[in-house]
């Protein structure tokens, strides 16, 4: 197991109060794991799983359902995982990002997504998954869980898990279900 200090808020500012300071990285994984201390990256490889989220002290664990880590947290397969402490420009506390590649699978409380790769940059709150050419990368989204989905297939599709903000290249069809309400007058 292991924790990341979580970035400072917008504009250098101070990390939200309410908001835990600590996140949370559980990595298993089959094969071997590779790394370089001066560029502060490892990778894990074969029949990877990661618990990643927000935890109060350093002694706090996740537990690797999706469903119990909470709005902020997702648990995450694929064949290769690639882990970087990125330093801030502002001096705050490092940031994480994932680079996942291979048959990749991403859950968290409110969505799903299945890419062929996946990149998640902590401080950016960005999700990007992409597709492999042939096939889509798909996120499948619920405002709450166990409410209606919206689907989003695309060969390139960025997600801001947050703001729940989502963009997309090569989006073919998309499917929503949960469209704000009309106000049709009196």
């Amino acid at each position: 197991p292991g924790l990341a200090p979580r970035a400072a808020g917008p504009a250098g500012g101070p990390a939200d109060a309410a908001k835990p300071s600590l996140h949370y990285l559980h990595v298993r994984f089959q094969k071997n794991i590779t790394g370089n201390v001066h560029q502060r990256s490892v990778t894990f490889h074969q029949q990877v799983r990661a618990t990643f989220g927000p935890v109060k002290s350093w002694e706090d664990r996740l537990d690797d359902d999706p469903d119990k880590l909470g709005p902020d947290g997702a648990v995450l397969q694929c064949e290769q995982l690639t882990v970087v402490q990125m330093p801030q420009p502002n001096g705050g506390p490092p940031a994480v990002e994932l680079y996942a590649l291979g048959n990749t699978l991403v859950e968290g409380a409110t969505f799903t997504a299945r890419a062929n790769r996946m990149t998640y940059a902590q401080a950016k709150d960005q999700l990007i998954l992409e597709g492999d050419g042939w096939t889509n990368a798909e996120l499948h989204y619920q405002e709450v869980p166990g409410g209606p989905t919206s689907s989003f297939p695309a060969q390139k599709i960025f997600f801001y898990p947050s703001t729940r903000r989502v963009d997309a290249a090569g989006a073919k069809t998309l499917e929503l279900n949960q469209l704000p309400r009309m106000n049709r007058g009196p």
